[in-house]
């Protein structure tokens, strides 16, 4: 925990404090006089403080993910759905997500997937990004691809876009987020990859431990919501 909190707080001075330079840096070149396009200056303005503020927002979310608690079975599907009614207006999101798909988990799994269906929208290069998920049982796991139409992650940079101190060359943002769906997903006894999308994008791919609570339970449970 002291580890992530250390790498979080590395994370917001180092972004947030570059962001304040350049706005500094355009209000003294406006100071001493000198002449700059107005519109360029307002975009450049523009720029820096809504990076500033998805710096603090993606910081929100990594702190939800730090909240670390005991494992218990989760309602993946419940889950999911609320995270694609959360982004259903920034994309054209399709889905494939059987009821009552339970995975050991805790508080945590909400911004894992929010991490990395906003990932996808936010990279996108596409007019209306379009994503596409699904959930595949397999024995004892189950497996949640999210699919995207972007420009897809380049071979190299599969593995590394996970790591602590990778950045984004475009722009310029921490990958601090999927290394810690990364961390995550390895707390859960599963893990995360990247895969090539077809005939372009990415999939995402989340690996759960499927919960053990027993199939009696759960007709109880959808017994009690149907009445």
């Amino acid at each position: 925990m002291n580890e992530y909190l250390t790498v979080l707080n590395k994370i917001l001075r180092h972004d947030i404090q570059n962001d304040l330079a350049v706005i500094k840096m355009y209000a003294d070149l406006v100071k001493e006089g000198e002449e700059l396009d107005i519109q360029t200056f307002l975009q450049k303005l523009d720029e820096r403080v809504g990076h500033a503020i998805s710096t603090i927002r993606d910081a929100r979310e990594i702190e939800k993910m730090l909240k670390v608690g005991e494992l218990v079975g989760i309602n993946l599907s419940a889950v999911l759905m609320k995270v694609v009614e959360e982004f259903n207006r920034e994309a054209r999101i399709t889905y494939e997500i059987p009821e009552w798909i339970y995975v050991e988990a805790d508080s945590a799994i909400n911004s894992v997937i929010h991490n990395i269906i906003q990932n996808a929208i936010f990279h996108n290069d596409k007019e209306i990004p379009e994503i596409d998920v699904m959930v595949i049982e397999k024995s004892d796991k189950v497996y949640v691809r999210i699919a995207d139409n972007g420009p897809g992650v380049p071979d190299e940079l599969k593995t590394l876009i996970f790591e602590e101190n990778f950045k984004g060359e475009t722009t310029g943002r921490s990958g601090l987020g999927l290394y810690l769906v990364k961390e995550t997903m390895k707390r859960y006894g599963g893990r995360v990859w990247v895969e090539d999308n077809e005939p372009y994008g990415s999939v995402f791919v989340l690996e759960f431990v499927k919960s053990d609570i027993s199939e009696d339970f759960l007709k109880i449970s959808k017994t009690d919501l149907n009445e």
